[in-house]
């Protein structure tokens, strides 16, 4: 059986991907936990979705200047904030359970650039073909 972590797997070359559900079901689950019931009144808001998407993407950008062990921390940080957010009631303890969840399956670069931010874009664009009003 081939090697696996949370976001990735091993292919027979030995390279690490993206396991295919993380940017199909899995991705598109989460999107529609983010938008709820009504895709016109979505429970998260596109603005709070893309300020963590352009820190995620940030950070990615970082990590392949200054190198993980260095942005290590501050991608474990984005827990602290999404805590933050929710206690101004921006948003919904269910992309706090998605922040927590990704970010506490980071455990070095391929994690990292490899799985969540790929992941997290895939949620992103499921998000924004669901959703039928944005902020």
């Amino acid at each position: 059986m081939a090697e696996e972590k949370y976001f990735l797997r091993k292919t027979s070359d030995d390279k690490w991907v993206i396991k295919e559900e993380m940017v199909t079901t899995k991705a598109e689950k989460w999107a529609d936990e983010f938008i709820g019931r009504d895709p016109r009144k979505p429970e998260l808001k596109s603005a709070q979705l893309r300020k963590f998407y352009n820190e995620v993407r940030a950070l990615a950008d970082r990590v392949e200047v200054e190198g993980f062990e260095k942005v290590k921390p501050l991608i474990k940080m984005l827990k602290v904030k999404v805590n933050y957010q929710k206690g101004r009631k921006l948003v919904p303890e269910k992309f706090v359970d998605f922040i927590t969840e990704c970010v506490d399956q980071v455990n070095d670069k391929e994690d990292f650039i490899d799985g969540f931010v790929k992941h997290f874009e895939a949620v992103v664009g499921y998000y924004y073909g669901k959703a039928e009003k944005f902020d």
